[in-house]
């Protein structure tokens, strides 16, 4: 009995350890109370997750948006938010990319994060054209974990002046490639965790 009362005890705290763990991690979250701000107001989308980052005080996280139209890249990330090294041993909130109409040709983009938020910015590319438009999650509601230093695409809004838009696998950079070239006007939200400052640098 008593070999049986340890296995126990070592079995539930080894499940502990992996739930915990010491990985970033990060998860679709498109029931959240901004979304439902958001569809309440009619200012537009919101795609929100819930991002979660262990040993804080030791990393430093990126999140930007890239944007492309008719194919090519804009040079400089429309929006971007860098920070780290937080005090506290876990830092856990919400983390997105907003959309507000302002009811005219224009958008403004509103990038925030666990403890810190942009000023919402006009976007330097057209998102009200006429045609077709959608938000895709590149992750689930399960969520991922995040492996440093690597560049892990979170989503991608799409707009097409043709009328129709091609389903593609956001989880295959090939066909991130194609979507890029086929859709009018694309943009990525994109997160990298790193050890340190430097490794943030710009991709």
């Amino acid at each position: 009995m008593k070999k049986v009362f340890i296995l126990v005890v070592l079995f539930i705290l080894s499940g502990c350890a992996v739930a915990g763990g010491t990985d970033p991690s990060i998860k679709a979250n498109p029931e959240s109370d901004y979304e439902k701000t958001y569809k309440d107001l009619g200012i537009g989308q919101i795609h929100d997750f819930e991002f979660t980052l262990p040993k804080a005080g030791e990393r430093w996280v990126r999140v930007w948006v890239e944007g492309y139209h008719d194919g090519k890249k804009i040079e400089e990330p429309l929006v971007e938010i860098s920070y780290g090294k937080n005090p506290d041993q876990t830092e856990k909130g919400q983390m997105g990319i907003g959309i507000i109409r302002d009811g005219g040709d224009g958008a403004l983009l509103h990038l925030y994060a666990p403890g810190v938020s942009l000023m919402p910015r006009e976007s330097p590319l057209p998102l009200n054209d006429p045609g077709i438009s959608t938000w895709e999650y590149a992750i689930g509601e399960e969520g991922i974990k995040l492996a440093l230093g690597e560049e892990v695409l979170l989503g991608a809004y799409r707009q097409s002046s043709s009328g129709t838009m091609e389903a593609f696998d956001l989880q295959n950079a090939a066909q991130v490639k194609r979507m890029i070239k086929q859709d009018t006007t694309v943009l990525l939200l994109k997160i990298k965790v790193g050890n340190d400052q430097e490794q943030q640098g710009n991709t």
